[in-house]
């Protein structure tokens, strides 16, 4: 509901001021607060404020004499006619409002300045990022890349690898059926004059058996007609012994009764 209430006289604005700080005093209390009044105005006053609703009254338990209090809807006056009160403002008060509005203009600028300064910054920021996020991904795909190279290559490494460990096998075989030749030769001069000149003549030379031989160790060993069996048991017992040497065994001749010797 619209209050529509006209403005109250400055004296009930000070009544009610008063209650609404002091409590509940007597019209007697309210000669102390309020000056410029006399007792019978004051009464009067509050009376008039007690049948608006704007204050109620009691006995006082002291004096016995009425003690009055404000109302809500008093209170409610208070700030109404508060509100309503004009406003005077002074020169230097209206100089101070526009020196606080001209630095409030400055502080503004001031800020918004900052804040196009800030956008500038993240939009280098995001710039940046972005660049890092294209170098990470072109990283990641060279790797990936360099990756399917070692692979790649590994497979190659073992490929090579195995292929060397059978030139490695090859040779030692080779090794191995050169030094028997050679044991040959130095034993029986001329074999290997003679062996040449049958691989010349397009002719084999039949080993009928290989000798195992460990120096400084036990007996030579026969082997049957196989040079890889030979090299085999040979390489199995280096690896004790450290050195064990094969021997091709091949008819060259034979020697009879009578100090005949016959050539093969």
């Amino acid at each position: 509901m619209k209050d529509t209430a006209k403005p109250m006289k400055s004296i009930r604005q000070a009544i009610l001021t008063t209650l609404n700080t002091h409590g509940e005093p007597t019209v007697d209390g309210m000669l102390d607060q309020i000056t410029g009044f006399d007792r019978k105005t004051i009464g009067a006053n509050v009376a008039q404020l007690v049948t608006e609703q704007l204050a109620t009254r009691r006995k006082d338990d002291f004096t016995g004499a009425p003690a009055y209090k404000i109302t809500d809807l008093g209170k409610s006056r208070i700030k109404s006619e508060a509100a309503n009160a004009p406003v005077t403002v002074s020169a230097e008060k209206i100089a101070e409002i526009m020196a606080a509005i001209d630095a409030g203009q400055a502080e503004n600028g001031r800020l918004h300045a900052a804040l196009k300064e800030s956008e500038q910054a993240r939009e280098i920021h995001v710039k940046s990022l972005l660049d890092l996020e294209r170098e990470k991904i072109e990283l990641l795909r060279e790797n990936s890349v360099l990756r399917e190279s070692q692979s790649a290559g590994v497979t190659r490494i073992d490929a090579l690898s195995a292929a060397l460990e059978r030139e490695h096998d090859e040779a030692m075989r080779l090794k191995s059926e050169n030094m028997a030749l050679t044991t040959l030769n130095e034993s029986m001069p001329g074999f290997g004059a003679a062996y040449e000149e049958v691989k010349t003549e397009e002719q084999q030379v039949t080993v009928e058996q290989f000798l195992i031989r460990i120096p400084k160790g036990s007996k030579p060993m026969f082997v049957a007609k196989s040079l890889e069996k030979a090299r085999q048991q040979a390489m199995r017992a280096a690896k004790t012994v450290g050195k064990v040497e094969v021997f091709a065994m091949v008819p060259v001749g034979d020697a009879v009764r009578g100090a005949v010797w016959n050539q093969k």
